[in-house]
């Protein structure tokens, strides 16, 4: 039997963390380890889920380091041949490990495996159950199934284009071959740029609807918060430049700059989030002024 390690990374978030580790332990997969990296939290949660769960491994990190950072360090500590990072907001479904070992190590080729997402407070209804390819002249893409009822009509495994940050299940070589997720974009983004990485090296992703995992979503940040709207802003424009050429960053530019930007901002202005709406137009010109060489990769 494969040991798996399980990452998350926690910020501010003890209860979701503590509900977390107890889907994993009423799993019936019984080979794993657990390691929670704490992003500098108000409390440090680690002797409450210790005193719990004396095999859980607790990182503690001196500074938020982000989603990716955050995981990052987690991935330095695992032993185990599987790696599922995951968000602590989470509840694993049984069989869910099973269905992604099974998956990934179905194909030589296969590097990453992505389960369906449902919303924890509405069971019934699909987060996530794939997403379509990036446009790259505007940036925007869809999520597979967003809210729609599930019913199984996502029932075959498929091929994605990025796997869902919430949910990422990889083997320990493919994380060792295609390094460490891009931690310059502290939130957003960086699991689609990992993604395309993964798939740099000949990889291929997965998405298994069989495996179903329960997502509380942008618990640790909140719904459209202040920082959502800067990363998000932000990270979109570094995104595009960071991994499409020159004339499809330039198509995208114009179409940011005077399409969905100005967009934006009047909806901020409209229902008179003012706040927002300084926090948007400066995180756009961060994008702009900010992005530094060698993020560069195209």
């Amino acid at each position: 039997m494969n040991k798996v390690s399980y990452i998350t990374v926690n910020y501010n978030g003890l209860s979701d963390t503590l509900e977390w580790i107890e889907s994993i332990y009423d799993n019936s997969y019984s080979n794993f380890e657990i390691i929670i990296v704490d992003n500098c939290s108000k409390e440090s949660p680690k002797l409450i889920i210790q005193k719990k769960y004396p095999t859980v491994k607790v990182i503690e990190s001196k500074q938020n380091l982000g989603f990716a950072g955050g995981n990052n360090l987690g991935i330095q500590h695992a032993t185990g041949e599987f790696l599922f990072l995951i968000n602590n907001d989470t509840v694993i479904s049984d069989g869910c490990i099973e269905g992604l070992l099974e998956t990934i190590q179905s194909q030589p080729e296969v590097g990453g495996v992505s389960p369906m997402l449902l919303y924890y407070h509405n069971k019934n209804y699909i987060q996530f159950a794939g997403f379509t390819a990036i446009n790259p002249y505007t940036g925007r893409n869809s999520t597979l199934g967003e809210m729609e009822e599930e019913n199984g009509q996502y029932s075959s495994v498929t091929e994605i284009p990025y796997m869902h940050g919430a949910a990422m299940f990889l083997s320990n070589k493919v994380v060792q071959d295609a390094g460490p997720i891009p931690d310059f974009y502290f939130l957003y983004y960086e699991e689609l740029d990992w993604s395309i990485r993964i798939k740099e090296k000949g990889y291929r992703l997965l998405f298994q609807p069989e495996a179903k995992v329960y997502h509380k979503e942008s618990v640790s940040v909140g719904k459209d918060s202040r920082t959502k709207v800067f990363y998000m802003t932000r990270n979109r424009m570094w995104f595009m430049r960071r991994n499409y050429s020159r004339i499809n960053y330039l198509y995208f530019f114009m179409f940011y700059t005077f399409l969905a930007m100005p967009k934006k901002l009047s909806s901020y202005l409209i229902q008179g989030n003012i706040d927002k709406f300084w926090i948007a137009l400066k995180s756009y010109f961060y994008g702009i002024f900010n992005f530094l060489p060698q993020y560069k990769v195209r």
